[in-house]
């Protein structure tokens, strides 16, 4: 963890707090950019609408992030389940 504490100090601006314990969630949320190399995180960043710097491809993370409706999940799926349901083969 030293190791990787002293990288980030070297290229971070001065005054960057570098957290290694914790809620992950609760502190992308409380940022104001993300770095990761390879991570899930990513996802939680994007949701957020916080940058995000990262190996992955963001702009094809930013099209696969789910889509964030206000809630309304269970509705869209329960949409798409009817859909399905109404669906006559050929």
């Amino acid at each position: 963890m030293e190791r990787a504490t002293a990288e980030v100090k070297k290229y971070a601006p001065p005054g960057t707090l570098i957290f290694t314990s914790g809620n992950t969630e609760e502190m992308i949320a409380n940022s104001v950019e993300l770095i990761t190399q390879y991570s899930t995180v990513a996802y939680v960043g994007l949701a957020l609408g916080i940058p995000v710097h990262s190996y992955f491809d963001v702009d094809d993370l930013k099209r696969k992030l789910p889509i964030q409706n206000g809630g309304t999940s269970a509705q869209r799926i329960a949409d798409i389940c009817r859909q399905f349901g109404q669906f006559a083969s050929t």
